[in-house]
């Protein structure tokens, strides 16, 4: 009887440039020991290779497709994808934190209550401001097809408020303080951003 050839996975552990190295790295020695504890073959850039090991820019992301390559797994590299990270972040920078401050409240608690929407709204705006400034500038209608949709859905806990409600740690940095971060490397003003980070650092002493 043949023996079946082990699984084999392509894994591209993905940074940004405002998120923490260390936790980066974390997450990439954990997510590899869980896979190889189940037996599968695992290819990914190693610390030599890229920055912890983890991949966040297209200079890094070139030569991990060669080394998938290399290792018979077809690849295809998009251009966009520190854009679609901002993208991302538009909804969940303002939502998750705000959720806890409103003791894990709801997105439609959150939207409902008297300036809450503007809040959010705000919150957005400066978010795409950092990103643009970064580098990335984003559609200006993002805040309103974010808020319409987000209204379209029955009301949910998010990831940042169930965290919260079940008493475990929060990402604070990955959602929020990395924003922050960057907004201050480029010397952008987030009068909105920052107070809520400060206040939620307040609730984690």
């Amino acid at each position: 009887m043949t023996a079946r050839a082990p699984t084999k996975l392509g894994f591209i552990p993905a940074n940004r440039g405002f998120f923490s190295s260390e936790l980066a790295a974390k997450m990439r020695a954990e997510t590899i020991a869980a896979l190889e504890g189940q037996g599968i073959e695992v290819i990914a850039p190693t610390e030599d290779q890229t920055n912890v090991g983890c991949v966040q820019s297209r200079q890094e992301a070139g030569p991990v497709a060669d080394l998938f390559r290399a290792g018979g797994i077809e690849i295809k590299l998009a251009d966009q994808v520190v854009r679609e990270r901002w993208l991302k972040c538009v909804w969940n920078t303002p939502f998750n934190p705000l959720s806890v401050l409103a003791n894990g409240a709801d997105t439609l608690t959150m939207l409902d209550t008297e300036g809450g929407e503007q809040l959010v709204r705000n919150l957005m705006l400066e978010v795409m401001a950092v990103a643009e400034a970064d580098g990335h500038p984003l559609p200006p209608q993002l805040p309103d097809s974010n808020i319409e949709g987000t209204r379209k859905m029955p009301a949910y806990k998010n990831s940042m408020a169930l965290d919260y409600v079940h008493g475990r740690a929060i990402e604070l940095d990955a959602i929020l303080g990395n924003v922050v971060a960057i907004a201050h490397r480029h010397q952008v003003p987030v009068p909105h951003l920052e107070p809520v980070l400060v206040t939620l650092r307040m609730r984690e002493k």
